[in-house]
């Protein structure tokens, strides 16, 4: 699909300008750009890490804290970031389409199905 010297000039580009480029600075942590196509499967990623999702999406918190923070709503694209282990649930109107997404620790290590789960309040 691509000829040769696209792909070259492709190899060349580094993910921290992609970064750049999508965010408007430069940021260390990982972008997901998730729209209407993306379904099937969860969202996964950490605290720190952005997500770029279609205009006017709204996120719903799953269990008893809001995983999910709204950084930005332009006219393009919503903008949000995880803040908290958990899982939400991201929804568009005018597309029809949502989305459950799963907030790990960052550099989490140990078993899967614990990685999603929310920090317990000590007494």
């Amino acid at each position: 699909m691509l000829t040769r010297s696209e792909a070259n000039a492709l190899r060349k580009v580094r993910p921290k300008s992609i970064r750049c480029e999508l965010m408007g600075e430069n940021i260390a942590e990982n972008i997901i750009v998730a729209d209407e196509h993306w379904y099937g499967r969860a969202i996964d990623i950490e605290i720190g890490d952005y997500l770029l999702l279609p205009p006017q999406t709204a996120a719903k918190k799953q269990g008893t804290s809001m995983s999910l923070q709204l950084l930005d709503e332009l006219s393009e694209q919503t903008i949000m970031r995880g803040v908290l282990p958990g899982i939400a649930r991201v929804h568009n109107q005018i597309y029809g389409w949502s989305a459950y997404v799963r907030v790990s620790r960052r550099n989490y290590v140990g078993r899967s199905v614990y990685r999603h789960l929310e920090d317990l309040e000590d007494d």
